[in-house]
């Protein structure tokens, strides 16, 4: 079982300022899915990383990740549990989709990039039919 859950705060271990969120669980090879502060996923060895303990009072708290219903902070790696959505390409869609014209980047970029990212996965799903 990993140290880790989805939505821990992590920095990779000897680079302070390589900070991220965890995306995504993969306990059986050892690997998580960092969203490195909304610039992109990357898979690490989770012996690579170690939890950033916050400090409520020194740590900017994250706007919008405070959404909650009926006292369940609910935000896009809660919603991707529960749905048990595993493939980083749809979790990464996904979590675009609800942020969508909300965050950094404008709402037609963002949904660009959506379809982007389901494209590829399209694209991996008709490589691996075709490898079978």
């Amino acid at each position: 079982m990993s140290k880790f859950k989805v939505g821990d705060r992590v920095k990779l271990v000897g680079h302070p300022h390589a900070i991220g969120t965890v995306f995504a669980l993969f306990d059986d090879d050892g690997i998580i899915t960092i969203d490195v502060d909304n610039n992109g996923l990357y898979n690490y060895y989770t012996d690579v990383l170690e939890l950033i303990e916050e400090d409520k009072q020194g740590i900017k708290e994250y706007e919008h990740y405070k959404y909650s219903y009926k006292g369940i902070k609910l935000d896009p790696y809660r919603i991707l549990d529960i749905y048990k959505i595993t493939c980083p390409a749809q979790q990464h869609a996904i979590k675009k989709l609800l942020r969508a014209g909300n965050s950094v980047k404008e709402l037609k970029q963002d949904i660009t990039e959506v379809i982007d990212t389901l494209k590829r996965k399209l694209e991996m799903l008709e490589e691996d039919s075709d490898n079978s």
